[in-house]
């Protein structure tokens, strides 16, 4: 993933970026449906993502109130659970509609990108996290069902790369439950 693709990465300032990333969540009700559609349909798929977890602990934390975060409590430590909350939506949108449906391909594609700038501002390989995982996964999941032939090689890649990023993470968190 290059940082270029991801986003425009024209602010410096950590407030700069919290605030743009944070405009681009969808009111409460959008964000519900996106949500209640990537879980009805992703029963036919694997899901690194459990429906609580989305709706016990990404939605209280980016929707307090039923309204978006402020980016006044938004911080950094929280970029990659906002990734995997793009990563939901861009699902959300895609399994919704039909796969030629170019609206919500564009919809979804703004999703994605939303997501991997949330990977970009917070390195994965120096602070992996289980949802960096996950973003990465569904991210991945969701390139492969945008039905772009030249893009599905690359979602291919992400998947390895998000399995050996799970093995380590896996170990840290082995690691740390022993005391090493």
């Amino acid at each position: 993933m290059s940082a270029s693709d991801a986003f425009p990465l024209l602010f410096d300032s950590s407030e700069g970026k919290r605030r743009l990333l944070l405009d681009y969540l969808p009111p409460y009700d959008k964000a519900r449906y996106l949500i209640n559609q990537q879980l009805m349909a992703s029963g036919y798929f694997v899901v690194p993502i459990t429906p609580s977890q989305v709706i016990e602990d990404l939605v209280p934390t980016f929707y307090p109130l039923k309204e978006p975060l402020d980016p006044s409590a938004f911080r950094d430590d929280m970029l990659h659970e906002l990734a995997l909350l793009y990563a939901v939506f861009a699902a959300g949108r895609l399994l919704s509609s039909a796969p030629q449906e170019h609206e919500a391909n564009a919809e979804a594609e703004s999703y994605m990108r939303l997501c991997r700038a949330a990977l970009a501002f917070r390195g994965v390989f120096e602070e992996a996290s289980l949802a960096a995982v996950q973003a990465i996964f569904i991210l991945a999941r969701d390139i492969w069902f945008a039905g772009k032939p030249r893009r599905r090689e690359v979602a291919d890649k992400m998947i390895v790369f998000a399995f050996q990023i799970a093995i380590s993470v896996s170990l840290l968190i082995s690691a740390l439950r022993s005391g090493l």
